[in-house]
């Protein structure tokens, strides 16, 4: 089963989203009260628990590679930022076929409005 942590900027309608959708294990900072957590903590709670972290801050990046191998981090990037972009964005990645290959415990996923790079690979919207 595939489990998400969304740091503290998304929504827990986006936790209830990825479950109720997909039947993900998603955990929210938001709901667990850590919402002050800072980024480093974030990132040793995703490896402690093994949850793929997602994120809307660039500088995730630089987490991931100090941590690679060892945590899996989606970087979403939206013209416009709200639930309901952020569940489109993740929808589109979740139902498209090759994101099933993708370890995604140990990736770096950036996701925007037009494609999505897992690693340097560019996976255009079809």
């Amino acid at each position: 089963m595939t489990r998400l942590l969304l740091d503290a900027n998304q929504s827990p309608r986006t936790s209830i989203y990825l479950q109720e959708t997909f039947g993900f294990d998603v955990a929210d900072l938001w709901s667990l009260g850590l919402l002050r957590l800072p980024d480093p903590e974030v990132v040793e709670l995703g490896k402690t628990d093994r949850r793929v972290v997602i994120k809307e801050d660039l500088h995730f990046g630089g987490l991931y590679n100090s941590n690679r191998g060892q945590v899996g981090i989606i970087i979403m990037r939206m013209e416009y930022q709200s639930t309901a972009s952020v569940n489109r964005l993740l929808h589109r990645f979740f139902t498209d076929s090759r994101s099933r290959a993708i370890d995604l415990y140990r990736s770096l996923i950036l996701l925007d409005d037009e494609r999505d790079r897992i690693r340097g690979t560019l996976f255009p919207i079809e």
